[in-house]
């Protein structure tokens, strides 16, 4: 059996420590990428648009599989949205928001598409926004290996490239 995750409390070892009588409600969220099991608070968890439908809706059994996610991606998502939940000062977040995305390419790719896929737009929108500085001002090939994208084109259509779209290169 898979080791659970207990995020927001790392006293918790188990399912049976959650003291159930608290007024807080507890979800297990697994990525079914590769089956690590979270267990957070409700309150974080509906961040997320999805999950929060799925609360909503009542379609959130004891188990609520995430699909497209995987494990590192989710962890942090959920480090992410308990800030966010439990923090109202926007200095503070704008500073934890900094470090936070202070990760490497392939990190940033996975947090943008499982925040896509989620639905949690204030994570979307603060790693969109940390992809586009990084890439700001840099040349078609900086960008490519900022991001690791293979150049796919052909040397004469790069040229053509070049020559339609002269207007966005600064001389």
């Amino acid at each position: 059996m898979k080791k659970l995750k207990f995020i927001g409390n790392p006293l918790l070892q188990s399912r049976e420590k959650i003291n159930m009588s608290s007024d807080k409600k507890w979800l297990t969220l697994k990525t079914t990428e590769d089956n690590e099991e979270f267990v957070v608070e409700e309150s974080v968890a509906i961040m997320s648009n999805v999950i929060k439908n799925m609360v909503e809706d009542g379609c959130a059994s004891s188990v609520i599989p995430v699909p497209r996610v995987k494990g590192n991606a989710m962890g942090k998502i959920i480090e992410f949205c308990k800030k966010h939940t439990e923090e109202s000062d926007e200095k503070v977040l704008k500073e934890f928001d900094a470090e936070f995305l202070n990760l490497g390419p392939d990190a940033l790719y996975d947090l943008m598409v499982s925040a896509n896929f989620l639905e949690i737009k204030v994570l979307l929108d603060s790693v969109t926004t940390k992809v586009a500085d990084m890439i700001k001002g840099k040349s078609s090939e900086e960008i490519r290996n900022i991001l690791k994208i293979e150049n796919d084109l052909s040397a004469e259509e790069i040229e053509e490239s070049r020559r339609e779209n002269c207007w966005t290169r600064q001389e």
